[in-house]
């Protein structure tokens, strides 16, 4: 099954030109990805500013900044999501704990996507996101 847009957690346009995204973007509401590894790599950097710019630290605390509420039931996403990864909703995560940010990654595009994540592309999302984040993030 491929993944829409190569946009796994179904990231919207915004005004931040994502790296690897496709010349034409024919979808209004969602961005379009070269690859799924760029899709997971926008994911990643979202998470890393929803962590740097509101403290989210908890699988809970990043599902509710990133859900849209008309879009998907937050609790029950929580707890997919949670349950997948193997972590407890509110527990936090450590700010470099790359393995965790990885099985919350596959868990969110599994339940998002009705199909596992290959973890080869997830891995190499978050490659690229660590090494695009300080052109994104200004850090």
């Amino acid at each position: 099954m491929k993944i829409l847009n190569n946009n796994p957690i179904y990231v919207c346009h915004s005004s931040i030109q994502w790296k690897g995204m496709t010349r034409v973007q024919s979808d209004p509401r969602f961005v379009q990805f070269k690859s799924e590894e760029y899709g997971y790599c926008a994911a990643f950097l979202l998470f890393f500013m929803y962590r740097q710019m509101y403290g989210c630290n908890t699988i809970r605390k990043f599902m509710s900044a990133w859900s849209s509420p008309y879009a998907i039931k937050l609790e029950y996403l929580v707890k997919c999501v949670s349950y997948y990864a193997g972590i407890d909703a509110d527990k936090p995560i450590a700010g470099y704990d790359w393995n965790a940010y990885i099985r919350i990654m596959c868990a969110l595009s599994y339940e998002l996507n009705g199909c596992r994540a290959k973890k080869v592309r997830v891995c190499k999302g978050l490659w690229y996101a660590i090494r695009y984040h300080e052109q994104v993030l200004g850090e």
